[in-house]
């Protein structure tokens, strides 16, 4: 992704622009998430209660005060919650969907793998 951006912007990207980029990412995934559960199965609820019902999820992430910092490690944890969060969208969609909702689910739950193990190799290399 960050391949592309750098084909229309030469100056350098830092950490915390990435940062907010994941976090607004995430900030939409979990948005239609709520959105998507109340049109399939909360219907009685009124709009206003999902309008808070968002409000409160954007509020109650601890994410946003990662921007402080938004170092690469950061960057890193919130790219793997973007991921995570993405993963469920994904799957609460495609639960009565065709295959092309699942093929995102799929995408997204391998690169959640793909952080972990850099994780793991990463941490290995470091203890011993």
């Amino acid at each position: 992704m960050l391949a592309v951006v750098k084909l229309f912007y030469t100056q350098e990207v830092g950490d915390r622009f990435l940062t907010l980029f994941f976090i607004l990412g995430t900030l939409v995934f979990l948005s239609s998430i709520i959105i998507h559960l109340h049109k399939t199965y909360f219907n009685a609820i009124p709009n206003w209660a999902v309008l808070f019902a968002m409000a409160f999820a954007g509020l109650i992430n601890p994410m946003p005060y990662i921007l402080v910092e938004g170092r690469i490690y950061e960057t890193a944890i919130v790219a793997a919650q973007f991921f995570l969060i993405g993963g469920f969208y994904f799957l609460f969609s495609a639960y009565n969907q065709p295959n092309f909702s699942k093929l995102f689910f799929r995408r997204f739950i391998f690169y959640i793998c793909g952080r972990v193990t850099n994780y793991c190799i990463h941490l290995q290399l470091h203890l011993h």
